[in-house]
């Protein structure tokens, strides 16, 4: 029963059989299957296709808010069981920000596999708001996200709090201040950056308050290649501090006015949705991730 409600609101949420088998990993046959099943037992059709995907009948409409209250009940009771009955196993699909995957999750997940070897971690990098678009659809269980939110229907755990930094090539000017500098104080280096994010957006004001426009020499979607970027000689990088833990080719340099601040959090759609293995996870998330500054 489980499944084919899964199946239904996999279904209306996605719009689209194509979608819906794809996050579910099932086939779309076997996807029809379970939704002609749940359709017989309730005696009425939920759904009818459309030239642009899947439709809710006037019943799928009702039962609607029915099916997912249902989903919701019966992941609670199954969790509830298995916590006194089941060892953690299966897939977990955790979500971590491009901005601290490499730092972070090879040795948390190692050390996660040593402790629960049944569960596969299913990592997905990316940016904060497609993960967090993720995470509600379903497609991931976890994630590791910057405050705030979009969404106000989603559970926070705090995990730790950070200041972001200039990164300049070693010898740099800059790597000669001995206190922190303001940010404006760097608009005329060169640098490279990730369009769209929020530290661009503060760098671009800091610069406009200067009279000054962000000279900009590369792009990039991470911010592990800015570090790269930044070592290979090319410009400076406004990033998070985490990022300059590890040694590096580069001088740090701390940003006083001017500066951005940033709180990572754990997030998930509420204990009830969680199996065994995902609660699991969180919880060693939670136990080796938690606490000013860290990882």
């Amino acid at each position: 029963m489980l499944e084919q409600l899964e199946a239904f609101l996999a279904v209306v949420e996605e719009e689209g059989i194509t979608a819906a088998a794809k996050r579910l990993h099932l086939s779309q046959p076997t996807l029809s299957r379970q939704l002609r099943g749940l359709e017989k037992s309730l005696g009425a059709q939920l759904l009818v296709r459309t030239a642009r995907g899947v439709a809710l009948t006037e019943a799928g409409r009702r039962y609607l808010t029915f099916a997912r209250q249902a989903v919701d009940n019966l992941r609670a009771g199954a969790a509830a069981v298995a916590e006194v009955t089941e060892r953690p196993q299966g897939i977990v699909a955790l979500g971590v920000m491009a901005s601290v995957t490499a730092q972070v999750a090879p040795a948390m997940v190692a050390a996660f596999h040593a402790r629960f070897p049944h569960v596969v971690v299913r990592l997905t990098e990316g940016l904060p708001d497609v993960l967090e678009a993720q995470l509600a659809r379903g497609m991931l269980d976890l994630a590791v996200l910057n405050l705030p939110l979009k969404r106000v229907d989603l559970v926070i755990q705090r995990l730790w709090a950070e200041d972001f930094v200039l990164l300049a090539p070693r010898g740099h000017a800059l790597g000669r201040a001995t206190a922190p500098i303001a940010l404006g104080d760097a608009c005329g280096e060169p640098f490279v950056i990730v369009p769209e994010a929020p530290a661009t957006e503060a760098l671009r004001r800091a610069c406009a308050e200067r009279g000054q426009s962000l000279r900009v020499v590369a792009e990039t979607d991470t911010v592990e290649s800015l570090r790269r970027l930044v070592e290979a000689g090319l410009g400076v990088a406004f990033v998070p501090a985490l990022l300059a833990r590890q040694p590096g080719n580069f001088e740090v340099i701390p940003v006083g006015t001017g500066g951005r601040h940033r709180e990572v959090v754990l997030v998930h759609r509420g204990n009830a949705s969680l199996k065994s293995a995902a609660r699991a996870l969180k919880q060693h998330i939670v136990e080796t991730m938690h606490g000013p500054g860290r990882p």
